[in-house]
């Protein structure tokens, strides 16, 4: 488990926090869309406790309600609401369905 590091009393360092998760990152050309997708549903789906983190992120996200309908058309808090509901629509489709492998390499055959 990745500790929070603070710098003071009350104040959470980002900086420090976010270079410890990047340690763990591969690297993008690393880390393929079957990665992405393996590891989400096995930290989001393997047990209850994934399921209820990934319940818990879709509501703050707002993914079951209308941006508009949270906003009372407020154009400016629903493009803000939109953002947050894309990112849960982003975990969605990463999760959704399993991403087709490419061919390494192509045989011609005649």
């Amino acid at each position: 488990m990745i500790p929070w590091p603070w710098r003071r009393a009350g104040k959470p360092d980002l900086d420090a926090f976010f270079a410890e998760l990047q340690q763990a990152h591969p690297g993008k050309k690393n880390y393929t869309k079957m990665d992405r997708y393996r590891d989400f549903k096995r930290v989001f789906q393997d047990n209850d406790q994934g399921r209820r983190v990934l319940y818990e992120i879709l509501l703050l996200c707002h993914v079951t309600r209308p941006s508009a309908e949270l906003a009372q058309f407020n154009p400016y808090e629903t493009m803000f609401l939109d953002g947050e509901s894309s990112i849960g629509m982003k975990i969605i489709t990463i999760m959704g369905a399993e991403p087709s492998v490419r061919p390494t390499s192509t045989k011609e055959t005649r």
